[in-house]
């Protein structure tokens, strides 16, 4: 850290930062990794009025730096982060929740009574299951989640119904959550949503929809930076210079402007930009595993041409920023973080599990500079999708470390691996 608050202070003084001549479209060709590290005078420029806010973003600290940035536009940035944050977590405990209650009924049926199907209705609901009706359907009358159940099984909306009890007025956060107001929503979520004592002992269910709802609130409030009605309005970091590109996965503007309009959800934005297409990269992997490995082994050969010929062009300022702050690094995870996500919104979780496998930098085991949070929780949604549940807690440890609210999640997937645990002999019947 003290390494990195040294380089951050580079660039205040114009007059010893002068980058040396370079041909535009090659500086071009780089976007921001290429800006920083033949103009350190701007990135100076750039993060001087706000200096605690971009290092935290940086470390991908996202509270700090929502914190700490005052200019609107900038603070849109982490809070966007934190929108994608969630919808990853959503992946996860969609599947795990998806897998535990059909499980579960599979072993001889949930409950009669009690919280399991009132909690397998609404983790149904809010991940779009057409098993959510049929859950809310076969509830019996008066039982936790009557009022919610009663909305499932008529087509409303959950969010609409009476707060008349532990999973009603856990709901009731949830519609605060969506207007942006998220802080009560995440500290709720370390705890569970209902508890009943079942058996001698005390059962406890975590709330399944949470994660939806803080990611559409944390959007909202990157929308409202933006002013703009949704997350499209990212759009303005086109015309904001190096600060609406600097640590992002789209190179420079153009690749951000074209891929806002074609882009189906925020975390999908960058993963086609044109610098990176004109390198002819295989994009096309499928769900197959080595195709995917090869196409970070092709990513990493062009990287180190750019590396080797930006430490040739720059300066001494220039080439310290650029490998103290690791830019090259930092552009290459966060690409291959977008391309996973999209791999698993194409239903590819082994390509994605590959690519994630080989973004992360295993020297460092905990959320900073080096390992975004979202990396670990797409890992997880990519082993639970390929059907590996323990090796899916084992990637949400180090996100739990420093992000409380992952608490309900890694509950979920533990009952999970619990259940699948139960006539499991010698080896793991989990797919290998």
């Amino acid at each position: 850290m003290t390494l990195l608050l040294l380089c951050l202070a580079c660039g205040d003084d114009a007059s010893t930062s002068q980058p040396l001549p370079t041909p535009p479209a090659a500086q071009g060709s780089y976007g921001w990794v290429g800006e920083v590290a033949l103009s350190p005078s701007e990135f100076g420029a750039t993060i001087a009025a706000e200096r605690r806010g971009w290092t935290a973003l940086h470390a991908h600290d996202y509270r700090t730096a929502t914190a700490s940035f005052t200019e609107p536009t900038h603070r849109a940035r982490p809070e966007l982060s934190m929108a994608l944050l969630h919808h990853d977590l959503a992946l996860v405990g969609d599947e795990a929740a998806s897998r535990l209650f059909d499980e579960w009924a599979e072993r001889g049926g949930l409950p009669e009574h009690g919280a399991a199907r009132a909690v397998a209705a609404l983790a149904a609901w809010c991940s779009g299951s057409d098993q959510a009706a049929q859950w809310a359907a076969e509830a019996p009358e008066g039982i936790v989640g009557a009022s919610a159940l009663a909305a499932i099984a008529e087509g409303t909306s959950p969010l609409e119904a009476p707060t008349d009890d532990a999973i009603g007025q856990r709901l009731a956060l949830h519609v605060a959550a969506r207007r942006g107001e998220v802080e009560t929503l995440e500290a709720a979520q370390g705890l569970p949503m209902v508890t009943e004592e079942a058996h001698g002992f005390t059962r406890a269910f975590y709330d399944p929809c949470a994660h939806h709802a803080l990611a559409a609130g944390w959007e909202a409030r990157a929308a409202r930076s933006l002013d703009a009605s949704s997350w499209r309005g990212m759009r303005a970091w086109g015309d904001g210079g190096l600060s609406g590109r600097l640590f992002s996965p789209w190179l420079d503007a153009s690749d951000l402007l074209a891929e806002v309009e074609r882009a189906e959800h925020a975390g999908l934005v960058g993963v086609q930009g044109e610098r990176l297409d004109a390198l002819g990269l295989p994009l096309a992997t499928g769900d197959d595993p080595q195709l995917a490995r090869e196409l970070v082994r092709s990513l990493d050969g062009h990287l180190d041409t750019w590396r080797a010929d930006l430490l040739q062009r720059s300066n001494a300022e220039g080439g310290a920023l650029l490998n103290s702050l690791g830019l090259v690094e930092r552009f290459r995870q966060e690409w291959l973080v977008v391309f996973a996500r999209h791999a698993l919104h194409q239903g590819h979780p082994r390509a994605a599990l590959a690519v994630l496998q080989q973004a992360r930098d295993v020297g460092e085991p905990e959320v900073g500079p080096a390992n975004s949070p979202s990396l670990f929780a797409l890992t997880a949604a990519a082993e639970i999708r390929s059907g590996h549940t323990r090796q899916a807690l084992d990637a949400l440890e180090p996100l739990s470390r420093s992000f409380t609210a992952v608490r309900g999640v890694q509950e979920l997937v533990g009952d999970l691996a619990v259940l699948q645990g139960l006539d499991r002999q010698g080896d793991s019947k989990e797919s290998q």
